[in-house]
This record gives structure tokens, sequence and C-alpha cells, in this order.
């Protein structure tokens, strides 16, 4: 075997072996519409405020205590501040929340957390049992990410003296907006100021008895999903902000309740929205696509959960938190990869609704590191059949010199 035969050899061994870890590697990538557990948070919490912010989870308040019927999250109310970060899957533990608090609308804005409202307690009600009647809060507290300080704004307004303990809020051009079963109460930071919007089409709230509204931005509109106690009816709502007029969809379909929602934006995957929760005991994946008015099925969750939060960074979910089918509180987080996640960034959004299919995405960051390693793998297998094929050579015509003489 001569020199130039060695040299190949392992040149070629070098790159099947390169190519053997990069498959490896590629098989734990990010497979769209499918589920990952992450790490867990530390305390267990139903009813919690979850938000992303630069890059990184906040799951704020929440209940300890079993999520028994008719009431949720009886008792054990607590502000815990956990952050969690997903490049590195670890949590962390922030200054509490001053007001211990469970259902509570919860934005973040400028790099601040606005948790507003909430339920804080329980009292007996002759008039009402066997339930017992929550007590709510109009408490605004709002934790600077950047200082790691909480600050108190001005109260939560309502147009009616009532305050829902099913509260969601939105962000838009700078301006916080809050659903409270019938009515819509806009908040604006700079000013500190409330004021009332126009009135939702439909009710939502025990009052109503419709299970927890859930609500998203898509292209500067808010999009509002609950399961609506409406036989001709149960779909999305959508509230234009520059004109105050609210509209709706008119396909029908069955949605999960007691959940939470998260919307691609079309930057890694199709601009969907993503409806989690309970619809039978288990844990559904409703998926509405703005752009054809449709709805479709997601993978479920692989934990049956109510009352979670969910996040979305780089156009991946997580849920996080909640009661599990038992009534326990749960510290679960699971992440969604969703329908069409791709590794690279889309200069457009899409026009066409995507379907799963079951080929490994990696995000840009892994896919990146992986590209590295394969090369650093093929340069060191490269010099490795360098040095040995030179070194047989050597050896070989050392030998050959040897029995010549």
């Amino acid at each position: 075997m001569n020199k130039f035969a060695l040299f190949t050899s392992f040149f070629f061994c070098a790159l099947f072996v390169c190519r053997l870890f990069y498959s490896v590697t590629a098989a734990s990538g990010l497979v769209e519409n499918s589920w990952n557990t992450k790490a867990s948070m530390k305390q267990a919490r139903g009813g919690l405020g979850v938000v992303a912010v630069n890059d990184k989870i906040y799951a704020i308040g929440g209940s300890t205590a079993r999520c028994e019927w008719p009431n949720r999250y009886t008792s054990d109310f607590v502000g815990t501040n956990e952050c969690y970060d997903p490049k590195t899957d670890t949590w962390f533990t922030l200054e509490d929340m001053p007001t211990p608090r469970a259902n509570f609308a919860i934005a973040a804005y400028q790099g601040k957390i606005y948790c507003i409202g909430g339920v804080i307690g329980l009292i007996d009600s002759e008039h009402n049992w066997p339930f017992q009647t929550t007590l709510r809060t109009t408490a605004v507290e709002v934790y600077d990410t950047i200082s790691g300080i909480w600050s108190t704004k001005a109260p939560f307004m309502s147009h009616n003296a009532h305050i829902s303990e099913d509260l969601s809020a939105c962000v838009v051009d700078g301006k916080i907006f809050v659903i409270n079963q019938y009515w819509l109460c806009m908040y604006d930071p700079n000013t500190d100021t409330w004021v009332d919007r126009a009135k939702l089409p439909l009710s939502f709230g025990y009052y109503s008895e419709s299970y927890d509204p859930v609500s998203v931005v898509v292209d500067g509109k808010i999009v509002v999903i609950s399961d609506i106690p409406d036989p001709d009816f149960r779909g999305a709502l959508f509230y234009d902000p520059k004109t105050d007029v609210w509209s709706k969809s008119e396909i029908c379909y069955s949605i999960p309740y007691f959940g939470g929602a998260g919307v691609t934006t079309g930057l890694y995957a199709p601009q969907k929205i993503y409806v989690l929760g309970m619809l039978k005991e288990y844990g559904e994946n409703r998926v509405y696509d703005p752009l054809s008015d449709s709805w479709s099925d997601g993978k479920s969750m692989p934990t049956a959960r109510s009352g979670f939060g969910v996040a979305v960074i780089d156009d991946i979910l997580y849920a996080i938190g909640g009661c599990t089918k038992n009534q326990a509180a749960s510290a679960k987080n699971e992440q969604y990869i969703p329908i069409g996640y791709q590794s690279t960034p889309s200069t457009s959004k899409p026009t066409e609704t995507s379907k799963p299919t079951e080929t490994p995405h990696l995000k840009p960051d892994d896919s990146s590191e992986t590209f590295l390693i394969c090369l650093t793998v093929a340069v060191l297998g490269l010099i490795v059949g360098v040095v040995v094929g030179g070194l047989v050579f050597y050896i070989k015509k050392k030998i050959h010199k040897t029995s010549f003489h």
C-alpha cells in the first residue's frame, strides 16, 4: 500500500465518522408538531401568569393548592417569581410579587411585566352555596426585569365594579388591553391611566357559562378565543385597536378551556394561533389559521392540564404550570415545536397552511454548533489520517531498507 492509498483511506474514514456524528446529533433535533419535556419549575402552581421577555420566560404568582371543583385555587396564593432560560434549560428564583394572587392578567412591555387584577382569596356566601365568592384585587404591580424591582401602578379600572376572575391581556402599539368579561379596558404605561374601549360582542367568564378566554396579537389586531356558549358560534373574535371595532369569525369549532394560547410569527413557523387546554379531560391542541379562517389539530399536550401559562420564544411554545387531571398543582414545563417549524428564518410570511412532516429541524444556534463540531471532527480526522499514513509509510520504508541490507 503506498502513501496515497493510506491517505485516501484515512480521509474517507474521517468523513464517515463526521457523517455518523452529524446524523446522531441531528436525530436529537427539533421535530415539528412535537412535544419535549423541559426542566420543571421549582414550585408547582396553577393559575399563574407566564410571559416572555428578552428570550427568557417569567412564571409569576398562582396557587399551590389543589384545583378542586366548584372552587379553583381556593387558598395558598403565592407571589413566587421564577425565570426560565430556554438556552440552558434552567430556572432561577427572583423577587416575589408583592400581592400573592392567581388568575390575573399578565403582559410585558419594554422590559417590564405588568400583573393586573386576579384572585386573592375566598369567602363563604349564603346566596351562592355550595360555591364560595372569590375575593379579587384591582392591584397593578410591575416587575422591572432589568433592575429586579417591583412597583405599583394605577389600579385596574373596569367599566363594571365586577372584576372577572378570568382576565386576559395583550399589548398593541404600546398600550395594554385587558379583557374583563364583557368589557375591554386599555392601559397606557406612559401616562399610568385606564380608559374603556368598545364592549365585546359576546361575554366571557363564569357568569356567561364560558371558560377562560385566551388572547393573542396577530398583525396588530387582538384575537380572542374561548369556548363561547353560543350554539351558532365557537371561534374567534377580532378587535382592531385603531378603529375600536370588533368582528368575529364564522368558523365553529370545539375549543379547549382553562388553558392558554400562543401565536407563531411566521419567522420560523407559519403564522398560526395554538390554543392549548383541557377538553374532555385530555390535553388538546387546536390550531387556528387567521389567513384562511380555518381550524385544525396539532399534537395533543403530553400532560393534560388546566390553569397553565403559555409563552413563545422564536416561534417555539412553552406550556408551564397548571393543575393536572387529578387536580394537583403542577410544575411541568413542556415545549411544543409548531407545525412547519424550520431552522432558518423566513424572509416573508407564509401564504399557505403547512402540513406536519417527519423531517427533523434544528434551531439556528444548534445547527451552527453542530456544523462547527462536525468540521472540527473532519479536520482532526484528516490530520490523524495524514500522520498515521505518513508514519506507516515511514515504518514500511524503514523495514524494506533493513531487509534489503
